[in-house]
């Protein structure tokens, strides 16, 4: 599961939801998708609280968090086909790193081995899940341990997270990029945290990060709208820089050798994109729309890039509303779910037609032809400020989705689908 590429974390708000009224509006545009179970299971004691998702291990058990959110909150390892915790995990937080970390979020993302990486403003933490234990824990640069080198203009608004992660899906490899002014840099580590195999820099802010499956390509999405590279959207973008300070339009995506930085590839998408990763078998590149409503839904799209020449094979939307910031590609290859929240504005004709209604939506598309197989609605009177996040499990056959809001701890939680109709009925 590739990370978005504001760093996912423990927190409570992946996406917006307020349930009205308690009565979630559910729309189901194919049978062959099945809601199967929601958790937290409120029938259970214990289990009664809101939950998160923060990522999914090769044998399918979720990482979550369950709140009220502390600083220190135990994380679950849950298997949901047996519906059983295998292990309660806390980030362990040296106390070297604790007295030397920055403000921020903190990250944490499985290996295939099982392991957990942490991410702690400055620092990558390994550690162990199932022992809870911490192995080992490094900061990339001493020189982020400074005041203010991590908290300089220009590194938050518009712009995106200071700092990019990924997991290498192939052998566990950790890269990550820093959004510092004037000095942004990728840094590239083996599984175990012990051996940096990789350090360079680039010459834009980094919006996302993606391994391809085997390892051996590290595919970069720059931000178009911090430096003024990205098209404009309209004349009152508040998030675009003026005009006259624009620069030329520029490459927006490389695809690189990881340990040397070398591009492989350049290419242009035409937007402001939000997310990247590959295909399973590493042929295409995919990209998301960013932001949720700065365009039109013909323009609110997937597209989907050749890796090898950067040559643009696919475009997908999802039905007159679009879809924008967040995606994810079925282990299989052959699905992609998609966030396509809508919320209310009536000066602007594409928005949720119903006054007042904000709508959480997860969309299925086949990868493909982009036709929409599924999409599950629920009718919200809150506010979305980040996108909803989901994953498949590693045999593709279910689908997880998260709905979350921060100050509303019980409506955070994490509905499960079954995928096996739809492929037996070849969806």
């Amino acid at each position: 599961m590739q990370p978005s590429p504001d760093i996912r974390r423990p927190k409570c708000g992946a996406s917006t939801v307020i349930l009205l009224a308690l009565m979630p509006l559910v729309a189901f545009h194919s049978k062959k998708v099945r809601e199967i179970y929601t958790f937290p299971d409120h029938s259970s004691p214990g289990l009664d609280q809101g939950a998160g998702l923060i990522d999914v291990d090769n044998q399918g058990r979720l990482l979550i968090w369950q709140g009220p959110y502390e600083a220190h909150l135990p994380y679950l390892l849950w298997d949901f086909q047996r519906q059983a915790v295998v292990s309660n995990f806390s980030a362990h937080i040296p106390k070297e790193v604790q007295a030397k970390s920055l403000p921020g979020p903190t990250g944490i993302f499985f290996q295939p081995s099982g392991r957990v990486v942490v991410f702690r403003r400055p620092w990558l933490i390994l550690e162990d899940p199932i022992r809870n234990e911490e192995i080992r824990h490094v900061v990339p640069n001493p020189l982020y341990l400074g005041p203010g080198i991590l908290n300089r203009p220009g590194t938050s608004a518009g712009g995106p997270g200071i700092e990019i992660p990924a997991i290498n899906p192939h052998d566990g490899s950790v890269a990550v990029a820093f959004n510092v002014h004037g000095n942004i840099m990728v840094y590239v580590y083996d599984a175990e945290l012990e051996k940096p195999l990789g350090a360079w820099s680039l010459p834009r802010y980094v919006q996302g990060l993606a391994w391809s499956p085997a390892g051996d390509r590290l595919a970069i999405l720059f931000n178009g709208r911090l430096d003024g590279t990205g098209p404009p959207i309209t004349e009152d973008d508040v998030y675009q820089f003026h005009e006259g300070n624009r620069t030329a339009p520029g490459d927006d995506v490389w695809i690189v050798e990881p340990r040397s930085g070398n591009p492989l590839v350049k290419f242009r998408t035409g937007s402001n994109e939000w997310r990247i990763a590959f295909s399973p078998d590493g042929r295409i590149v995919y990209v998301i729309q960013d932001f949720y409503y700065s365009y039109p839904p013909d323009r609110s799209v997937i597209q989907g890039f050749s890796a090898i020449s950067g040559d643009r094979v696919h475009t997908f939307t999802a039905g007159p509303r679009g879809v924008h910031m967040n995606f994810a590609v079925s282990p299989d290859g052959k699905l992609i779910a998609a966030d396509a929240s809508t919320e209310v504005r009536q000066m602007l004709p594409w928005r949720e037609p119903v006054y007042g209604a904000k709508m959480a939506r997860v969309v299925l598309l086949d990868s493909g032809t982009g036709k929409l197989l599924f999409e599950h609605d629920e009718k919200t009177d809150g506010e979305f400020s980040d996108p909803l996040e989901f994953a498949f499990s590693p045999d593709s056959r279910f689908l997880f989705v998260n709905f979350a809001l921060s100050d509303h701890i019980p409506y955070n939680h994490i509905e499960v689908f079954s995928l096996d109709d739809l492929r037996d009925q070849g969806g």
